[in-house]
């Protein structure tokens, strides 16, 4: 993803704008911020990646050192220039001002609070097309999300953003993330996402008559909000005191629970 339309050809002198979110809900902003990420009154800067191309002369390793058997190696530079895969970068700790997956810890204007971004990377780039400011690696998300993301939320599957996988394997969620499986989860539908002032939930009718908790957790593991929700009609959470950022909506009994991230935006 290049948002040409917010950066100029030259260096920018204002901290980009919130530009969207990442399958994990936190929010992505461009290729400008500020020197010091938790003062908004600092020198502006390009962010610079932490990835650098690798020295190497064929693709017979993975960054992490790892030798490949012969049937994995990859094309030879001369046919694939070095840069052509995502494989010829590697990441060095503090080569930049991003971390591994491309962002940081920082306060915004629309998180004042602070809160992990991440941040397109831009770069004077000399190619065919000429001189100028262009995306480079990562782009925009490092080799691995920041947070977790939730097969729940329609990230997954048919028309998301990830490769379907046709064959029988094994799906394995982290326990801190109170997930259920969703086979035995009931069918929950929870919007706006992002919201402002308020979300509606509703659980499906086959859920049965029971009233069923929830609660709104944020990102410190703190408990927000408790309440109860009616299976087959429309519930209103209110938001209004929720500042800007991401939260937990945890449905249901403790053993059976399930978690959706909920963007908070004002």
């Amino acid at each position: 993803m290049s948002p040409a339309c917010l950066y100029d050809i030259e260096d920018g002198t204002q901290a980009s704008p919130l530009i969207g979110y990442a399958f994990d809900y936190y929010p992505i902003y461009g290729g400008y911020g500020h020197a010091d990420p938790m003062d908004t009154n600092s020198e502006i800067l390009r962010l610079r990646s932490s990835y650098r191309l690798r020295a190497i002369t064929d693709r017979t390793t993975l960054p992490d050192g790892m030798v490949l058997p012969p049937t994995l190696h990859g094309p030879s530079l001369d046919s694939v220039p070095l840069g052509g895969y995502m494989e010829d970068f590697e990441y060095v700790e503090g080569l930049g001002d991003l971390d591994e997956h491309n962002g940081r810890f920082c306060i915004t204007a629309d998180y004042p609070d602070g809160i992990y971004a991440y941040f397109t990377t831009l770069g004077w780039v000399n190619d065919v097309y000429g001189y100028g400011i262009k995306p480079v690696f990562p782009y925009v998300v490092g080799t691995a999300y920041y947070g977790e993301v939730y097969p729940g939320d329609g990230n997954t599957g048919p028309n998301s953003g990830f490769v379907v996988i046709s064959e029988p394997v094994t799906a394995y969620i982290l326990p801190s993330t109170a997930v259920a499986e969703l086979e035995n989860a009931p069918l929950i539908n929870l919007y706006p996402n992002p919201a402002t002032d308020a979300v509606i939930v509703e659980i499906d009718q086959s859920y049965g008559s029971v009233l069923v908790p929830a609660t709104i957790v944020d990102m410190n593991g703190a408990t927000i909000v408790q309440t109860i929700l009616f299976p087959g009609t429309p519930n209103r959470i209110d938001l209004g005191g929720l500042a800007n950022g991401v939260y937990s909506v945890r449905i249901g009994k403790d053993d059976q629970d399930v978690a959706y991230r909920m963007v908070v935006v004002r």
